[in-house]
């Protein structure tokens, strides 16, 4: 059986201890997320950067910015390992257990990615990017993944947490979109 079998297989086995109203949002973002996980854990090269700064993903949002934006205190960003797909990875996290995460990615992670979501049932958002999506997190973390196709290549914005919106996921996607341009 494919990985995308087994999962949907696990999709159904969470859907039978849920309650009816939820067994489809649920089993599509199950589905979504472990494609997404898939995509970018594993397949094809790791594709060089154009420029030096482009692949360091704590370069294109500060602390500075995050507390601005959405009034979250944060430490110093923490870089993810490279995995294929992904040119850079950066986690902040506030006192909360609220933590943002900037991933930069190859052009056909991203694209994945944003087509990932819109078949969960994400949002398709105007004004950031070549095309953008937005995507409710799950309940366990709280917040919302806004993924974004852009000249770079694409990247994600995920602000997870329980106080965390839309607003602020698309709002931080837009300073990193200003610092890649």
């Amino acid at each position: 059986m494919s990985c995308v079998g087994e999962l949907i297989k696990a999709a159904d086995r969470v859907r039978l201890s849920r309650p009816v109203h939820t067994e489809r949002p649920l089993r599509a973002f199950i589905v979504a997320s472990s494609i997404s996980i898939l995509v970018l854990g594993g397949h094809g090269p790791r594709q060089a950067a154009t420029a030096a700064h482009t692949d360091d993903a704590c370069a294109v949002l500060t602390p500075d910015d995050i507390a601005k934006t959405i009034s979250w205190k944060v430490g110093a960003g923490t870089p993810g390992k490279p995995i294929p797909g992904v040119l850079g990875r950066c986690t902040w996290t506030n006192g909360d257990n609220g933590r943002v995460i900037v991933t930069l990615t190859d052009a056909r992670h991203a694209s994945i990615t944003v087509q990932a979501w819109e078949g969960a049932g994400g949002k398709d958002l105007s004004g950031i990017g070549t095309k953008a999506v937005s995507i409710k997190a799950t309940d366990l973390t709280g917040g919302w993944i806004v993924t974004v196709e852009d000249s770079k290549g694409g990247f994600g914005v995920s602000v997870l947490g329980r106080t965390a919106t839309e607003d602020n996921a698309i709002a931080l996607a837009k300073i990193v979109e200003g610092h890649r341009q």
